[in-house]
């Protein structure tokens, strides 16, 4: 550590902040930035920015400084003045200028014996020399300094003194926050680098004070009040949250100070609301400040969770006042509270509730009251009356509030009733509802020559499935148990499959499904046997052309007739002669004949079946494929071969 005290006109009638004197090795000299000699100093090597030397010092290194407490900070945990979350930052552009500076339009109220001076500062400059702070009154221009020396060491004025302190590490681009603290009863000063201490020590400006009505000046060293700027201490990179304090913060209070927090402000400057003049090519912009996160009120209390019985509500509030910003920490506790709701008392059972439903099952639940339950009954019956009732076994469990009910036919309503038993063994509740079960979806396929039906297995319960049959009681089912399927399968012209006639245009081949009831050992029967009919349909009638839209382009005559899986193939072509064995081909067309010759048409339909008929009914030549184009020749006219021209 060094002090030295610039060669002015003391104030007062005698140098200010004079120090005594001990034993230490003769005093160097140096050149100084000022010019200017220095008075002795200790501790470490000066101005000519060699390497700093730690020497063996007669006085001990002071304790760190007590801070006094003339003044408090407000605490952001407490009420007090408003936290600014939005402040400033001053950008010193490339190149260095002596016209690039700020003006903090502030001065001193009083005369400071005691302070705490902290900055925010990024730059990357660090092997330049760079003024920070300045402050300066008539008959002294170092009034208050805050100077970075080009080894990296800062410099600490007071009242034209000034130490040096060890290299300080913090240009490397990113956020920082230096402060620095004096007091003048001893002279001890300190030095913080982002809420850590860097450095201290005392004798500096002794019985000194930091007077009042002087001006401040940022990124520019003033060699007279307001200018004597240089250009090679001109400061390059970022300023923010210049804050300055009329006592010795506490290392705790200066702690909380981090890079991109915004939390505390000076009770003599206060950056926040601090006009600033700026010069040059200097610019401002918002300084991205840390954020906390803060609750918002508690909203209302919800709703009870129950109807009856005891139940709870909840209320919520949310991180937003404000949200966390900028690494800011997020709130702390609980994002909503609970709470007992008490209702009136609740019946034994409530509520019974269908979950599910399929074709052979029925699930339902209950709601439970306070009373103690020992055991239930569940009994349930077609709600038809077609069969008795019967007992879910193995009943419901005690603790149960679910149960299901398996073995019931398709398409069915049921009446279900369950009842509740005391430790008495007694009825304490009922409830009930009807419900139905699911329709049985089969599915039919048809062919050409066959016809099938599929039936679920879970639809059959109640009846012989081995001896399923179709018409024919030797047309016997197939079971299959890994689909849980049961099909049974006909040709349309076996197993006393029907056939019938629809109408002019469709042809109906029908047969039946066949289900016996389940006999017991003892001789009793369940439910009702099946008798599931099924059908297939096929067209009968239809149009086909021998032509196409292009006359010359003549398509294949083919033409399939579908309908839900059933086809027909029909074909008509024209014929070469009148035995019908060779037909003309597309590339045949068109084909060129006198007013007396014969066409040869032929008509087919192509089906296993040996029972068929093909008629034509009519047949007509048009110039196009529309058949009521004209000029129109009647061929065959209801059956008939026409006479017409």
């Amino acid at each position: 550590m060094r002090v030295e005290k610039a060669d002015r006109s003391p104030l007062g009638g005698r140098p200010r902040g004079a120090i005594q004197p001990v034993d230490v090795p003769a005093p160097k000299t140096f050149p100084d930035r000022h010019q200017t000699a220095r008075t002795p100093w200790a501790g470490r090597t000066g101005r000519d920015e060699r390497p700093v030397r730690h020497l063996q010092h007669p006085t001990p290194v002071p304790a760190p400084i007590a801070p006094n407490t003339s003044t408090s900070i407000p605490d952001p945990d407490q009420e007090g003045p408003t936290t600014h979350n939005c402040v400033s930052q001053l950008t010193f552009p490339t190149p260095r200028s002596t016209s690039n500076y700020v003006r903090m339009q502030s001065t001193l109220p009083n005369d400071l014996s005691s302070l705490s001076l902290c900055v925010h500062v990024r730059s990357t400059r660090s092997s330049y020399r760079m003024s920070l702070v300045s402050y300066a009154v008539g008959g002294s221009h170092n009034e208050l300094l805050l100077f970075k020396r080009g080894s990296s060491t800062i410099e600490i004025g007071i009242n034209g003194y000034f130490i040096v302190t060890s290299p300080l590490n913090v240009w490397d681009g990113a956020w920082h926050v230096i402060c620095a603290t004096w007091r003048n009863s001893d002279g001890a000063w300190q030095l913080y680098s982002d809420g850590a201490l860097w450095d201290q020590g005392s004798g500096l400006s002794v019985g000194g004070t930091v007077t009042t009505g002087g001006t401040w000046i940022l990124g520019q060293d003033q060699d007279s009040v307001g200018g004597g700027f240089d250009t090679s201490q001109a400061f390059e990179g970022d300023l923010s949250q210049v804050n300055l304090w009329d006592r010795v913060l506490s290392a705790e209070e200066i702690a909380a100070q981090e890079p991109t927090t915004c939390d505390l402000q000076g009770n003599v400057i206060d950056w926040a609301v601090t006009v600033l003049d700026e010069q040059g090519q200097v610019t401002s912009a918002n300084f991205e400040c840390k954020l906390d996160g803060g609750w918002s009120d508690w909203g209302a209390w919800s709703g009870c969770s129950v109807t009856c019985g005891v139940g709870t509500e909840t209320q919520d509030r949310t991180c937003t006042n404000p949200a966390p910003a900028n690494g800011g920490e997020d709130c702390e506790g609980q994002a909503q509270e609970a709470r007992n709701c008490d209702m009136e008392p609740c019946p034994v059972l409530a509520g019974l509730y269908l979950d599910d439903a399929g074709i052979g099952h029925l699930t339902v639940s209950w709601t439970v009251g306070s009373l103690p339950i020992s055991r239930y009954s569940l009994r349930y019956q077609p709600a038809d009356g077609s069969a008795s009732y019967q007992d879910l076994s193995p009943a419901p469990a005690a603790g149960a509030t679910s149960a299901t009910v398996s073995g019931l036919l398709p398409d069915t309503s049921y009446n279900i009733t369950l009842t509740s038993f005391g430790e008495d063994d007694q009825p304490n509740g009922v409830i009930s509802g009807t419900y139905g079960t699911d329709s049985v979806v089969v599915n039919v396929e048809c062919d050409q020559d066959s016809m099938a039906i599929s039936i679920p297995l879970a639809a059959l319960l109640a009846v012989d499935v081995a001896n399923m049959h179709l018409l024919d009681d030797d047309c016997g089912a197939t079971v299959d148990e890994v689909n849980g399927v049961v099909t049974l399968e006909t040709n349309l012209q076996q197993c006393d499959t029907i056939q019938e006639t629809s109408g002019d245009d469709k042809f109906v081949f029908s047969n039946e499904a066949i289900a016996n009831q389940v006999t017991h050992a003892n001789g009793a029967v369940r439910n009702q046997p099946i008798s599931l009919p099924f059908q297939c349909e096929f067209l009968r009638q239809y149009s086909v052309s021998q032509g196409g839209d292009i006359m010359y382009n003549i398509p294949s005559p083919r033409i399939q007739i579908v309908d839900a899986n059933n086809t027909f193939t029909m074909e008509m072509r024209m014929y070469t002669s009148t035995d019908f064995t060779a037909s003309y081909e597309s590339s045949d067309y068109p084909i060129q004949v006198t007013p007396s010759d014969r066409l040869n048409f032929g008509l087919s339909v192509t089906s296993p079946l040996d029972n068929l008929e093909l008629f034509a009914q009519d047949c007509v030549s048009t110039p196009t494929t529309d058949p009521n184009a004209t000029p129109r020749v009647n061929i065959i006219d209801d059956g008939c071969t026409s006479t017409a021209p």
